[in-house]
């Protein structure tokens, strides 16, 4: 069957087995907390499915979060899975944006306004830099 409960008792386990494995303690704190938000995510039943994996992927973005984040929470998890040998309900990350696409572009006033500023501090290096 492709579902699993998931215990406290067994997100418990799940920490102590990393604590043994030397991970930092802002590395389970951060675990904890991302296990935890899934816990209290899941119905009462708190069974796992992929069905309700992708639920909760996507509730995470609509709520605001950075995809970046999503896939770190996800992470979490995926990991929580393998120890409970249940690798077939992990879930893929959201690709991330290539970086050009996530940076603003400069419009040409911006850019002209920046060549000023450092022509007015008389800062020859930032001036090439930025042309």
């Amino acid at each position: 069957m492709n579902e699993l409960v998931i215990t406290k008792e067994e997100i418990d386990r799940f920490l102590q087995q990393l604590a043994q494995r030397g991970r930092s303690e802002s590395t389970l704190q951060r675990y904890r907390h991302d296990m935890e938000t899934l816990y209290a995510w899941l119905p009462e039943d708190k069974i796992l499915n992929r069905e309700r994996m992708e639920r909760w992927k996507e509730d995470q973005l609509s709520k605001g979060y950075a995809r970046r984040t999503i896939n770190t929470r996800l992470s979490t998890v995926n990991s929580y899975l393998a120890f409970c040998g249940r690798r077939e309900l992990q879930m893929m990350d959201f690709e991330e944006k290539p970086e050009e696409e996530n940076e603003p572009e400069l419009s040409r006033r911006e850019y002209l306004f920046l060549l000023q500023a450092a022509r007015e501090k008389k800062n020859h290096r930032l001036y090439l830099l930025i042309k």
